[in-house]
């Protein structure tokens, strides 16, 4: 049979000329199709297509939206855990929100210098920094350099007018393994 999977049922057969004979061959290949189709549904299927669409795609674990809730520290060195980590640091160094127990700390080295320590294991991430600064003129600049597998550093920046210093930020950070 052709018509092996619920998508490919052509759906003009049967026509009127079909002969009434044929009708149970063809409800054959639709029960056979439905059964390819949904291989392991052995009961009733309660969700409606609102619930059943917003169910994430096979691999897309890490785009799931919502509240991530931990009750430790998720395990990155075996790659379980992929999705995003935010973390607040003030302009002393120190933390003072994070979105995930992701074991991530803060130090602040010298003026305008953050050490970012976390337990990914890996450089494979990208770090995205942002000034928590409002208000004045200029620019605060927060830049992510020396990235390690286990930490990287944030360096803020004020510049303005003849201007460009190392200045004590608060910024936010944001970490993405892949």
């Amino acid at each position: 049979m052709a018509e092996e999977y619920a998508g490919i049922l052509n759906l003009l057969d049967p026509t009127n000329a079909t002969a009434a004979a044929d009708i149970d061959n063809k409800i054959v290949v639709v029960k056979t199709a439905l059964y390819n189709s949904f291989p392991n549904v052995t009961g009733a299927v309660t969700k409606t297509h609102t619930a059943l669409n917003a169910l994430p795609d096979a691999g897309d674990a890490e785009t799931i939206s919502g509240n991530w809730a931990f009750t430790g520290d998720p395990s990155f060195k075996s790659r379980t855990f992929k999705g995003a980590i935010g973390v607040s640091v003030s302009s002393a160094g120190t933390i003072t929100a994070q979105t995930t127990g992701g074991g991530v700390t803060a130090s602040r080295s010298s003026t305008g210098v953050y050490l970012i320590t976390h337990n990914l294991g890996t450089t494979n991430y990208c770090a995205q920094s942002t000034i928590s600064h409002t208000g004045g003129g200029g620019s605060p600049i927060a830049t992510v350099i020396s990235k390690a597998a286990n930490s990287f550093e944030v360096h803020t920046r004020y510049t303005g007018p003849g201007s460009d210093v190392q200045v004590d930020y608060a910024f936010e950070v944001l970490i993405l393994p892949y």
